[in-house]
């Protein structure tokens, strides 16, 4: 790298690492994209920020609620405190600016132009610098877009990444500068000092003097903004684990609205991982026999190789769930997870009650799953003012529905076993168990509540093969996961 311009290696790694800690705020950011980013970025050009952050943004951010925080992170990563809240000014043309001027130019991330640097005329001793080594003469010059680099390089290499609390700031602060100082950078710029002070020339020695601690500040600031990205990374996973532990019938209207987007969010890493799991095992074994039998006009080089292949079908799923008002919450988020997993399984037959059955299927098919919901709530098909009646339930779906469920057929019941004191069918309700393939029962409420009152979830947990308590997104989850990944 010469002069004041960025490394054609250093720019690339500066966003690979930006990437980085947006993914460590939960942006999801495939290999593609961040190559979409890196393109959209070289063609925007690291002169002005604002075009940098529009080509990053609409290459990286696929949600508008992330864009707060996309911005924030752009601001800790490349935009000075004291220019990260001018913005709406426009970008200057180069065309239109002869003498120079730097306008909106970018920031370093440490509080200082990347366009600044001065050129050796500024010294009153030119030759002050010949002695110095690359870094020095670099850290003397003021170069700080190659100081930027140079120091997150450092960075990692004295595990910056590691940084957890703010009085941690001051001992990797010290680690950076001494890999510096492994390359006698430091040492070099105060001899230069001694040397300039000692020839008669002061004016140069304060120019160093100025240019190691605006140097040592950098490295300072660096450190700071590490820091601080790690404390939004902390708060982001603080609110996560907070909304992930929330109990359903807690949760303010705000946070219902971000469960929802965390279910889709978990909904769509679950179905990436259960296809990929899926793609691999239906490729099989390695099988010795036909590889050998497949490779004998190559003498044996295993040229071809073959597989035992599995052919594993597509379970049935059949979802049977309470729409009264005490499991509704439970309901509506289990759903979500159905709806946007339906592609993992052969057929999904989705069944809503109160008191009367009524199979819901269509709309989880075809619609949108906020429109789809809203019209099952829209009581046109079914009375959700009635008291809960699981016999009823039961009664209605064993003879209109009974041949939902198959031999492959996976029966999921979700509610909580409150039959208000009504004849709640247990032999029907083994009897419909024993046809399926799997069948699992999923209760909002906690087990020390299973069977006291008019709750008749003993008698029900004895005809499912598997019972598991759902009050919150992370035993949601915890659920939804084990049964796709064992399907």
């Amino acid at each position: 790298m010469t002069g004041n311009q960025l490394d054609p290696g250093g720019w690339p790694d500066q966003l690979h690492q930006f990437v980085t800690v947006l993914r460590g705020n939960h942006f999801r950011v495939s290999a593609d994209e961040a190559m979409d980013g890196l393109r959209a970025a070289a063609l925007s050009g690291p002169v002005y920020p604002e075009r940098l952050r529009a080509a990053l943004r609409a290459t990286l951010v696929k949600d508008a609620d992330q864009v707060p925080v996309f911005d924030r992170l752009f601001d800790l990563y490349f935009v000075s405190p004291g220019t990260a809240g001018a913005r709406g000014q426009g970008d200057p043309d180069p065309a239109n600016n002869p003498n120079g001027d730097q306008g909106d130019a970018p920031r370093d991330g440490y509080g200082d132009s990347l366009l600044d640097g001065d050129p050796d005329g500024a010294f009153g001793d030119p030759g002050l610098l010949n002695a110095m080594s690359d870094l020095a003469q670099q850290i003397a010059r003021g170069d700080r877009g190659a100081m930027q680099i140079r120091i997150r390089q450092m960075g990692r290499r004295a595990g910056v990444e590691n940084l957890r609390n703010f009085w941690q700031e001051g001992f990797y602060t010290y680690r950076i500068l001494e890999q510096f100082d492994e390359e006698g950078a430091r040492a070099s710029i105060r001899n230069a000092i001694e040397q300039a002070r000692a020839g008669g020339n002061p004016a140069d020695a304060d120019l160093l003097q100025n240019r190691l601690q605006a140097f040592e500040a950098q490295v300072r600031d660096y450190v700071a903004r590490q820091m601080q990205q790690r404390d939004l990374e902390y708060l982001n996973r603080f609110r996560y684990n907070s909304l992930m532990d929330r109990s359903f019938y807690r949760a303010s209207q705000d946070e219902i609205k971000l469960m929802r987007e965390e279910v889709r969010r978990l909904a769509q890493k679950l179905k990436t991982r259960t296809t990929m799991r899926r793609k691999r095992a239906r490729r099989g074994t390695l099988n010795v026999q036909e590889t050998v039998r497949a490779n004998l006009q190559t003498g044996l080089v295993p040229f071809h190789l073959k597989y035992r292949r599995k052919h594993r079908n597509k379970p049935e799923l059949v979802v049977f769930f309470d729409l009264s008002e005490s499991v509704r919450a439970a309901s509506e988020f289990f759903l979500m997870f159905v709806f946007s997993l339906q592609d993992l399984f052969q057929r999904v037959r989705s069944f809503a009650f109160v008191a009367d059955c009524v199979e819901v299927t269509d709309y989880m098919r075809t619609r949108e799953f906020d429109r789809a919901f809203e019209d099952i709530m829209s009581a046109r098909h079914i009375n959700l003012y009635r008291h809960s009646d699981y016999g009823e339930a039961f009664r209605q779906f064993w003879t209109d529905y009974a041949d939902a469920v198959t031999p492959r057929s996976v029966f999921i019941a979700l509610g909580d076993a409150r039959s208000n004191y009504q004849d709640h069918e247990p032999d029907l309700v083994r009897k419909l168990s024993s046809r399926a393939k799997h069948t699992l029962w999923l209760n909002p409420e906690p087990r020390g509540s299973w069977g006291l009152g008019d709750s008749v979830m003993q008698d029900y947990e004895r005809s499912f093969k598997a019972t598991a308590t759902v009050s919150n997104l992370r035993q949601l989850e915890q659920v939804v996961e084990q049964l796709v990944t064992n399907l």
